[in-house]
């Protein structure tokens, strides 16, 4: 990870304050050999602040801040969540110059082969959650995976976090919160409830108790 000019003037100050020379140069030579550091605050780029207060409810307990940041860029067509989450941090990069993180996700549903992959925007907005059910008749198999990927640009690389999230799709909407695929989708076992109704109860659209992609990314950069 690339730490900023804020950092290096911070610790520069510091050790010359409290220790010289010698110190300062210590603290220098540590923190360019390991590019790992974690930084207080991320570059978040996004336009939705549900997103965004997903990720500060998760960062928090990590000491962490989040700064959003919006950023218009073309969403190439793929197949591969991964590649988009990749491509959309390459581009944010060279627009705004400095580490930046940004995600996707989509979900996969076995029976569909896969279907609707990273097109599920597109899918919330054509079709209504009877409709998703519809798809479902007669479908033995009705898991769904959640696959959310964070792809974070530390000026030199990009580096791509995956989870996934295993739920099943329910036989009748329920809720009212959220989207359309929300009605639908049950991701916590214990309650038996679907996101849109976990909403319904101001618990947020991250209530599930478990590690998040976001939770992947901060114990990746601090190993």
């Amino acid at each position: 990870m690339v730490l900023d000019g804020d950092y290096y003037s911070t610790f520069w100050i510091l050790g010359v304050t409290c220790c010289g020379g010698i110190v300062t140069m210590i603290l220098l030579a540590f923190f360019i050999k390991y590019d790992k550091i974690i930084p207080m605050k991320i570059v978040y780029v996004t336009g939705n602040m549900q997103k965004v207060a997903d990720a500060r409810a998760r960062l928090d307990r990590h000491g962490m801040s989040v700064e959003q940041q919006k950023v218009n860029t073309l969403e190439i067509q793929s197949d591969s969540i991964a590649e988009i989450a990749r491509h959309k941090a390459q581009q944010a990069y060279e627009i705004i110059g400095k580490p930046l993180v940004v995600n996707d996700a989509g979900w996969i549903i076995p029976a569909l082969k896969g279907f609707p992959g990273p097109y599920m925007r597109y899918i919330n907005e054509w079709l209504t959650a009877s409709d998703l059910l519809a798809l479902m008749k007669d479908k033995s198999d009705r898991s769904i995976v959640l696959k959310e990927v964070l792809a974070y640009h530390d000026g030199k690389k990009i580096s791509v976090f995956e989870k996934d999230t295993f739920g099943t799709i329910v036989e009748s909407p329920r809720g009212g919160g959220g989207q359309e695929s929300d009605k639908v989708v049950c991701l916590d076992v214990a309650s038996g409830k679907t996101i849109a109704e976990q909403l319904d109860e101001d618990v947020g659209s991250d209530p599930i108790d478990q590690d998040t992609v976001w939770d992947i990314f901060v114990k990746a950069m601090k190993v």
